[in-house]
């Protein structure tokens, strides 16, 4: 399925509402279209190394403020691209990044590169 949508669009947001997800199952993706985890809760080292060797994105999420600053700055440190998400469910919402780009400022201070942000 991730396949063919990728023929269709150009963006896929593979989100976690249950806290269950396993990101190991990332390596399985194949799609033309840009991938992006969306807000993550439970990522561990290996997890991060696993979106770096595949290319998909990780979301700043402005609505449930995930993932903390440590993982934010572990992934400008290993290249890991950043999508940054409102994740509006109302037209008042939509583009509201206050806690995303302050969370985002703060991690490239203490990286040592500047972050990687998906554009589409």
């Amino acid at each position: 399925l991730i396949r063919e949508l990728g023929e269709e669009v150009p963006l896929i947001i593979l989100s976690d509402h249950t806290g269950m997800f396993n990101p190991s199952k990332l390596e399985e993706m194949d799609s033309d279209a840009e991938l992006v985890l969306g807000h993550p809760t439970l990522l561990e080292e290996n997890h991060l190394q696993i979106l770096e060797e595949t290319g998909i994105a990780i979301e700043l999420n402005e609505r449930y403020r995930v993932p903390d600053k440590g993982i934010v700055v572990k992934c400008i440190d290993l290249g890991i691209r950043i999508s940054l998400g409102s994740d509006a469910h109302t037209k008042q919402e939509v583009g509201r990044l206050k806690w995303v780009m302050r969370n985002l400022r703060i991690a490239e201070m203490e990286s040592s590169r500047r972050a990687k942000i998906l554009r589409i």
